[in-house]
C-alpha cells in the first residue's frame, strides 16, 4: 500500500483523483474528506491509500 497527501484546489484535487481510479495499475482503497489548509486559504489537502493491482 501507498500513502499519498495531495494539496490543491478542490476541482482540481477531485480531477486527480478521477485519473487515479482509471488508471489500470492502481487500486485506490481510501480517499480523506478535504481539509483546508489554511484560513483563507483557497487550497485543500487530501489523503489517499493506493495499492498496485497485479495484472
Amino acid at each position: 500500500m501507498v500513502k499519498v497527501r495531495l494539496t490543491g484546489k478542490e476541482d482540481e484535487i477531485g480531477r486527480v483523483i478521477e485519473l487515479l481510479e482509471e488508471h489500470q495499475e492502481l487500486e485506490v482503497l481510501e480517499v480523506s474528506r478535504p481539509y483546508k489548509n489554511d484560513e483563507g486559504s483557497k487550497y485543500y489537502r487530501i489523503y489517499i491509500d493506493l495499492d498496485l493491482k497485479n495484472l
